[in-house]
């Protein structure tokens, strides 16, 4: 609809009413007059008439029948009504008796009334006049009205289109600020999507530049530390490992923020446990809060659902963001992990998770910029804890994606409370069941070392220094590896040979990896189902769907870590009978081993998973606090009464299975588990024998900890 056609529709409607308004002036206005100037002719014969009538009807009651033959004086009594026209006076039989006046030319008006005499018609009086004279007045209004209709429609039609046309005029300058507005808008708008794209560019650009030597440092200390070093060696090592663990933490946290920002987070729906997601985040932390000398306690009130539908990745994210800042700004006292439900619906469910510390506190001015991008509260807290700021930025937007709400209540030097709501549909509690997976990295490890021949893998790869790291990745297995320097030559080897697996980096010169997997792919036969996988350092959205589009079977993102990289191999691989049948020979013990009594007391998959995680000198150190921690957990165990300190033994034998679970000593785990579940009802003889077999375990702890790894515990 262009923009004047409101106004033509308005002035159409004006034009209307113009006419409409003329039309009845110039007719309703005569055509009124003349039915009144008609009606009053009428009313006028009517009259004179009547008392024409009346004073012949008193003539005729005195003279009786001889009225008829006085014609004379009959005459004179109707003409004494100086009608300006003609009378005629008719007896009861129709004959004419006397009339008055000139004869009246046509067109007349007629008029009629009886001679009533003793309640008897003896006769009547007619009386005629021209309507030439009511008609030339009626011409003469007519004529008026046209001139006044004329008059009432150029007044109808001229003011107000002199109104529209300044009205026009006015639209049409709000039009014109309203189209330069718009172009403004528009041209701002394309700006901020350009200036959008331009950054989202650059930090996919920054995140393959970084992650290329990134991959190198950490595939190649990873190597270092699996190769015989002294101590200073290792040392030097694990802080080169853990520095660049944290440059990846602080990369993810920028390209998490940068995907959040361009609305390309895609939330998954996974049933997942709510006090598991509480107990996980515990657990993961643990060692941190521990090394400050920090307790950890985590509340799961009662009622909250067994089972969510939600992304329960985002959700550990939010929470160990939480968690870790908490941890962060607190010095001396505890933590607390915590979830409750708020609102339980037919299908829905709210809930509030908290994590709550005895920190430094946020003053209330402050507390509104806790939220923003790259912000802390003051410069002296980012002097002295450092950090980027984004990890709370990155929590309100995960949750508001969602759809709820995080906020934070906090009283300076005496601690804060972050808490977040979600809304989430209810799952089946079965959902939560997994069939366990025998495929770790030690596992899958111990498969490729057990091949009845070698694994043939061909890596695509241009840069020299990550294929340094992808050798020494696969060093010491049973594995074959062929290398190209870029798409096209990783072609060619494809039409040469046989492979089991292909690795393919998606940016290489002369053909980059998503036109070789295409082409390799189109070569048919075995190629077509031959396992692709994608190494790249970008980490958006859209290079997966580039990767899955090419024809590649799974995305491995830079920098590459070897549990990762064998988990993935073993997974893609899963179906291939050498895989099968090697992994039969390494997961099936030998029919003379002992029962694995060790591996109860300390699991040390657990524990390599925590040297990847934390480093070797932070898990020493867990160790140490754990060990202190629990020789003063059972000393106060031992002195609470199964009568009176329920639950506090309780709360007790919780803490120390959740510690002895994040360390792997499962044993120990399972007992306190135990105790933790009977504390409510059990007997002092059996509250008794379950500290002996709590202490029992331990020892078995601490000598599985010093067989492992040496020189960790302490005194007691």
């Amino acid at each position: 609809m262009s923009a004047h056609q409101p106004f033509a529709r308005l002035n159409h409607t004006v034009r209307s009413i113009a006419v409409v308004v003329g039309m009845m002036a110039a007719v309703g206005i005569p055509f009124s007059f003349g039915i009144a100037a008609y009606h009053a002719q009428v009313s006028t014969l009517e009259y004179r008439t009547s008392l024409a009538a009346e004073r012949l009807a008193e003539y005729i009651y005195v003279q009786g029948k001889t009225w008829r033959f006085s014609e004379n004086r009959i005459t004179d009594m109707i003409g004494f009504t100086r009608l300006d026209g003609h009378q005629t006076v008719y007896d009861s039989a129709g004959r004419h008796v006397a009339d008055s006046g000139p004869p009246v030319p046509a067109p007349t008006l007629r008029v009629a009334s009886p001679i009533v005499v003793r309640g008897e018609a003896v006769g009547r009086v007619e009386a005629e006049v021209s309507l030439i004279p009511l008609l030339v007045q009626l011409g003469i209004l007519t004529l008026l009205g046209i001139a006044l209709g004329v008059a009432v429609f150029i007044g109808a039609l001229l003011i107000p289109q002199r109104a529209l046309r300044a009205a026009t005029a006015a639209h049409d300058a709000v039009q014109q600020d309203l189209r330069a507005q718009i172009g403004e808008t528009q041209a701002a708008l394309l700006a901020a999507k350009e200036a959008t794209s331009a950054k989202s560019a650059f930090l996919a650009m920054m995140s393959h530049e970084i992650r290329t030597p990134m991959n190198a440092v950490m595939g190649l200390s990873s190597s270092l530390m699996d190769s015989r070093l002294d101590g200073e060696q290792r040392h030097l090592v694990e802080t080169i490992y853990e520095s660049s663990n944290s440059l990846l933490r602080l990369l993810n946290d920028l390209l998490d923020f940068s995907k959040l920002d361009a609305g390309k987070i895609r939330l998954e729906e996974i049933a997942f446990s709510p006090a598991a997601l509480v107990d996980q985040a515990a657990s993961i932390v643990a060692a941190k809060a521990a090394e400050k000398g920090l307790a950890i306690r985590t509340v799961v009130e009662p009622g909250l659902p067994a089972a969510l539908l939600g992304d329960t990745a985002r959700l550990q994210q939010v929470m160990l963001n939480l968690a870790v800042n908490a941890i962060k700004f607190t010095e001396i006292g505890a933590v607390e992990i915590g979830a409750r439900c708020l609102r339980r619906g037919t299908a829905t469910a709210t809930i509030e998770c908290w994590v709550r510390d005895t920190g430094i506190g946020v003053a209330p001015d402050q507390i509104g910029k806790l939220f923003s991008e790259f912000t802390q509260a003051d410069v002296s807290i980012n002097r002295r804890f450092g950090g980027t700021g984004l990890g709370l930025a990155i929590s309100k937007r995960i949750v508001e994606r969602m759809r709820g709400k995080i906020d934070v209540t906090s009283t300076e030097g005496a601690g804060s409370t972050f808490a977040f709501q979600v809304t989430l549909p209810m799952a089946d509690a079965a959902a939560l069941v997994e069939t366990p997976v025998p495929s770790g990295g030690d596992d899958a490890a111990a498969v490729f070392k057990r091949l009845a021949r070698p694994l043939r893998v061909l890596l695509a790869e241009d840069n020299g220094t990550n294929q340094l790291v992808f050798s020494k990745l696969v060093q010491g297995l049973r594995v074959d590896l062929t290398i190209a320097a870029d798409g096209r030559e990783a072609l060619e080897q494809a039409r040469a040979g046989t492979f089991d697996i292909v690795f393919m980096d998606m940016r290489m010169p002369e053909m980059d990896g998503l036109e070789a997997t295409r082409a390799i792919r189109a070569l048919g036969g075995a190629w077509s189902d031959i396992p692709i996988v994608a190494l790249t350092a970008n980490a958006f959205p859209e290079d997966v769907k580039e990767c899955r589009d090419a024809g590649m079977n799974d995305f491995l993102s830079k920098p590459i870590r070897k549990k990762i990289l064998l988990e993935r191999m073993a997974a893609m691989l899963a179906d291939h009978p050498l895989l099968r049948a090697a992994a039969a020979i390494a997961l099936t013990p030998p029919a003379h081993a002992p029962a694995a009594e060790p591996a109860r007391v300390l699991e040390r998959a657990i524990v390599d998973e925590l040297i990847e995680a934390l480093g070797a000198t932070d898990v020493r150190r867990m160790f140490n606090v754990f060990i202190a921690e629990t020789v003063t957990r059972l000393g106060l165990l031992r002195g609470l009464s199964c009568t009176h300190d329920r639950a506090r033994i309780q709360d007790e034998a919780h803490a120390l299975k959740g510690a002895a679970g994040t360390t792997g000593l499962r044993e120990l785990s399972e007992l306190a588990g135990s105790l933790e579940q009977t504390a409510a009802t059990i007997a002092p003889a059996d509250y008794a024998g379950a500290l002996q077999r709590l202490d029992q375990s331990f020892e078995r702890a601490r000598a599985a900890i010093d067989r492992l790894v040496g020189g960790l515990a302490v005194a007691a």
